[in-house]
């Protein structure tokens, strides 16, 4: 073999070495890689449990979702935060503090929803807080949060004894507005909470049953309100047995109208008002109310009974209500040389065009959500025509060619082509044009007292200032102050064919009333009824919307509310149709209408 052939196969072999070497790396880096994940796993879950035993949680808590980030099998610190959650909580009970010992429980359930442990643990951090709300006089705190405490874990019994101990206890404050003669109870007035003494003596009657059919299912924001307006009611009348049964909205539409057409009905439903309630009430099918609301007319105004009325009769009871009004950043109102919003159209609009030359759009408005063009347009209406005229023309009793409403929609159109609305495309949902109102974008925002919560929670936060007040009158001839669209638009009814029609009639009244008071102790709405409530711990725009609702002279219905389901779509197009373009002025608008609806 020549000297050249040698180098060549020294060569041969050294570069064989040395793929084996790298390949001896590379499966090592991937076999290293492939630990890695295991390696942190158990690093951070390690980490977890020192900083556990030395009891500090929050810490290990971090470490735990760390750890449950990694991908590795048999990851098991869910499980384990859970526990870390716990113990925290046990630590934050020990050391008073309760709220913060709810929010742990909280997170826990969020992680495992059937955790035994966490209700329970969950149940008991409610229930010191509602202790600690009962010793400090805070009675209606401490009442709400012993029935979270008994939702959480129906066996705790110390919840279940305050409880009871604080509805024993006279004078507890209760809800809403008005007085018996129909003025505001102002903030710090407390009553009497509704204790069924309407018209049903509970040691009269003999043992009945009554079924309810409502909307208030598992996930529904009423569905508090009915669960303890519901305890309190049916312990009050041990005499009737009460069942009662909740559906999604759109499915119950189909199955109250069906049981409707075949007449079974339950005792007790739930409908909307105006035409959806009156297809029943004309096919005799609900059991007139006018002698039970005698017991509790001074409680419930006529005002709230009007959309269920029918013929001069009552056929539903409500519970809340909302309406429509303005609210306006006031800082911007000041600049302009207002303080409040303006109550005539004529000051109205020199308030817009002051706004515009500073820069500022006066009204955010959605551009594609046909419901939010309503609220605005139908307050128009209403501060045009009056409320009777209005109403008849949503019932159809009159008709849709009306030169008031074509002044309406031609002054609407006007407002945006001046830019004292926005254009639809600025803001096309309704989200976009509630956030550009409460960052300041715009001076106003035209939309249901449902939103005066958000609006106060974001004005701590922010600074700014909002106040709420009536859209202005257009026609002082025509229309008054008070005037409002909305109102209930939630009621019981009593069907026509129940055995017991009469006691089923007194119980909705009472259930009624009591579903009013902790529907707006959650924040649901305004008090329909003049239950005397306690204000100190709501917020300045819920008080001072419900104070206006309180003075209200009478309500017109949302208007595709107010109508029938086709007469509805006809209408809402139009609004739609004036928004995008496709009908270009009022004339256009009645037209489309009085074709369309007769």
């Amino acid at each position: 073999m020549g000297n050249g052939e040698v180098k060549e196969t020294k060569k041969s072999r050294t570069g064989l070495i040395v793929v084996i070497v790298l390949l001896v790396l590379v499966i090592g880096g991937i076999g290293f890689f492939a630990l890695l994940p295991g390696m942190k796993y158990r690093a951070a879950m390690s980490k977890a449990q020192k900083y556990l035993d030395d009891e500090k949680y929050e810490q290990a808590i971090s470490e735990y979702k760390k750890a449950k980030s990694i991908k590795v099998s048999g990851n098991d610190a869910e499980e384990e935060m859970v526990s870390a959650y716990l113990a925290f909580a046990k630590r934050q009970i020990k050391d008073e503090e309760y709220e913060d010992a709810i929010d742990s429980c909280e997170q826990a359930l969020e992680i495992n929803e059937k955790s035994k442990k966490a209700k329970t643990l969950l149940s008991q951090a409610q229930y010191e807080l509602a202790e600690s709300y009962y010793q400090e006089g805070e009675k209606k705190k401490a009442e709400k949060f012993a029935r979270k405490a008994l939702k959480s874990d129906p066996d705790n019994t110390e919840a279940e004894a305050l409880l009871a101990k604080i509805q024993s206890t006279p004078g507890v404050a209760v809800v809403d507005g008005r007085d018996s003669d129909g003025g505001f109870v102002q903030p710090g007035d407390t009553g009497e909470k509704p204790n069924g003494d309407g018209g049903m003596p509970a040691d009269t009657k003999e043992k009945i049953t009554l079924t309810m059919w409502c909307i208030a299912t598992e996930y529904d924001s009423m569905r508090p309100a009915y669960e303890a307006a519901l305890s309190d009611v049916m312990r009050q009348h041990p005499e009737i047995k009460f069942n009662w049964e909740a559906f999604d909205s759109q499915a119950y539409k189909t199955k109250i109208k069906a049981a409707m057409a075949a007449n079974e009905v339950p005792d007790i439903f739930y409908t909307w008002p105006c035409s959806f309630l009156q297809d029943f009430v004309y096919a005799g099918r609900v059991y007139q109310l006018d002698d039970a609301y005698t017991s509790y007319k001074n409680e419930l105004p006529k005002t709230m009974m009007e959309a269920a009325s029918f013929d001069g009769h009552y056929y539903g009871v409500p519970m809340t209500y909302n309406c429509a009004l303005v609210f306006a950043n006031l800082d911007y109102l000041l600049d302009s040389g207002y303080d409040s919003v303006p109550t005539t159209f004529e000051d109205l609009l020199n308030c817009c065009a002051a706004l515009k030359e500073r820069g500022i759009t006066p009204f955010g408005l959605a551009g594609a959500e046909t419901w939010c063009a309503s609220e605005v347009l139908e307050s128009m209406f209403i501060k045009t025509m009056g409320r009777e005229e209005l109403n008849n023309v949503f019932l159809g009793r009159d008709t849709w060619n009306n030169q008031q409403i074509k002044d309406v929609i031609d002054t609407f159109l006007a407002m945006r082509n001046a830019g004292y609305i926005s254009n639809p495309g600025e803001y096309r949902y309704n989200d976009e044009a509630k956030t550009a109102f409460m960052e300041g974008k715009v001076a106003f925002y035209l939309n249901g007292t449902w939103n005066c919560a958000d609006f106060a929670m974001d004005a701590m936060s922010s600074g700014r200032r909002f106040i709420v007040g009536e859209f202005p009158l257009i026609n002082s001839d025509k229309s008054q102050t008070g005037e409002l669209i909305g109102g209930p638009h939630e009621y019981l009814s009593v069907s026509a064919s129940s055995p017991h029609a009469k006691e089923a009639a007194d119980y909705t009244f009472e259930l009624c009333r009591a579903i009013c008071y902790y529907a707006c102790l959650e924040g649901c709405g305004l008090p329909a009824w003049n239950l005397s409530f306690d204000w100190s711990g709501i917020n300045q725009l819920t008080v001072d919307a419900a104070r206006i609702g309180s003075k209200a002279s009478g309500f017109v219905v949302w208007g595709d509310t107010s109508m029938n389901y086709y007469d509805a779509s006809s209408y809402l197009d139009a609004l739609a149709s004036v928004c995008d373009g496709r009908l270009k002025d009022g004339e256009e608008f009645i037209q489309k209408l009085t074709k369309e609806i007769r």
